[in-house]
């Protein structure tokens, strides 16, 4: 098992543990993470891909539901427990999961670098992507690193929706306020990739303010499943993707 290290060093040096969050609950889209997607569960995706990258001291899945936890401990995934309930509900947020894994993991394996939050939601998410993560975040020293997608909107047609469902316009004030809130290109963050230092989350937060932009421009890579129509989408991807190695 890797050493801490310090960042800053060769990233292959840096000990980096993987926690993919995936609860049994889904409101949207039930049974998700256990759904077969070009024939295999969709949780099983996002793990082999954490596998293969040869990154990670550890993947760790923090799950609440005993068949995710089969799936993904036959898959070759850490699942040392069943999360809690009370981490288990539809607002738990993100940052309550990630510390609940690293602070069990470091009680037992030592302290690590860093914590790769990886959602198996995003299913097509490529190793190369998880390299670059770590290549920034190493020449960041510590600072944290997301992945974001452009945005699908331009500041001409921002404007608010009321209680009441009618589209208002931005004023020139508000446009101005916006503006001033994101300078450069527009970006949204797509949820393939979130990684920051054990201190960062221990302050209660996933990223650090700023942070550096892994910037994905496949659209296919950041599809984030959380909709029967986005599950729609990734069938087709899946379905292209098996028809590609066979060929």
């Amino acid at each position: 098992m890797k050493e801490k290290t310090t960042i800053g060093e060769d990233i292959t040096q840096l000990r980096v543990l993987a926690v993919v969050p995936a609860r049994g609950g889904s409101k949207r889209l039930p049974g998700k993470n256990v759904r077969e997607l070009g024939g295999k569960p969709l949780i099983v995706w996002t793990i082999e891909s954490a596998l293969g990258s040869g990154f990670f001291c550890d993947v760790l899945v923090s799950t609440d539901e005993p068949t995710v936890a089969e799936i993904a401990a036959s898959s070759g995934a850490m699942v040392p427990w069943l999360r809690p309930a009370c981490l288990a509900l539809d607002d738990t947020p993100s940052i309550d999961v990630v510390i609940h894994a690293l602070t069990y993991y470091e009680g037992v394996y030592g302290a690590v670098d860093a914590v790769m939050l990886l959602q198996p939601t995003s299913p097509f998410r490529s190793i190369e992507t998880i390299r670059k993560a770590f290549e920034l975040f190493n020449a960041a020293e510590g600072v944290s690193v997301v992945a974001v997608s452009p945005a699908k909107s331009s500041w001409p047609t921002l404007g608010r929706v009321d209680n009441e469902g009618w589209w208002y316009a931005l004023n020139k004030q508000e446009r101005q306020i916006a503006r001033n809130l994101l300078t450069g290109s527009s970006a949204r963050i797509n949820g393939l990739v979130y990684l920051s230092t054990p201190d960062t989350l221990k302050s209660g937060s996933i990223l650090t303010d700023p942070c550096r932009a892994l910037v994905i421009t496949d659209f296919i890579e950041a599809v984030d499943i959380d909709t029967y129509e986005d599950w729609k989408i990734a069938e087709y991807v899946a379905f292209k993707k098996t028809q590609e190695s066979v060929g």
